[in-house]
């Protein structure tokens, strides 16, 4: 079943809702690009609900809807977090992430910042795998792990 696109309003700006079981899109902006039927997006929230006790979001300034709708392409820096569940909120900053949305994955070439709490990681690359609460970093990574 395709997912649903509703438009919402508020006060300040007009939303773009793109709901699915367990995941939403929202954008301040939409623009449907008839030529190859893709989607042009801003200010971009993606919500995965896979675990409703800790739920993924993800923020980008713009991104990119093909025309399968198999993948949003978030551009620009890109802010993923997870919010606590048993322990502490984990906050992802990078660049140009490809979501997959039927398999909730995550992938980046660009440098990763992770924070967990008083704990951070550097990396080039990831892969999160937001269905199963895991992130792999791909090379070049440095921690700083404090007591």
């Amino acid at each position: 079943r395709p997912p649903r696109t509703t438009p919402r309003s508020n006060r300040r700006q007009r939303q773009m809702c793109i709901r699915d079981r367990s995941y939403r899109v929202q954008a301040a902006h939409i623009r449907h690009i008839a030529m190859d039927d893709s989607i042009e997006l801003t200010n971009i929230r993606v919500r995965f609900e896979t675990d409703p006790d800790a739920p993924w979001t993800l923020n980008a300034p713009r991104g990119q809807i093909p025309k399968e709708r198999e993948y949003i392409d978030l551009i620009g820096e890109v802010t993923a977090s997870r919010e606590p569940g048993e322990g502490d909120e984990l906050v992802i900053v990078t660049r140009d992430v490809r979501v997959l949305l039927d398999e909730r994955i995550a992938t980046t070439e660009a440098l990763v910042t992770m924070n967990m709490g008083p704990h951070a990681v550097t990396a080039q690359g990831m892969r999160a795998y937001l269905k199963q609460d895991r992130v792999e970093l791909q090379s070049d990574v440095h921690g700083l792990f404090a007591p």
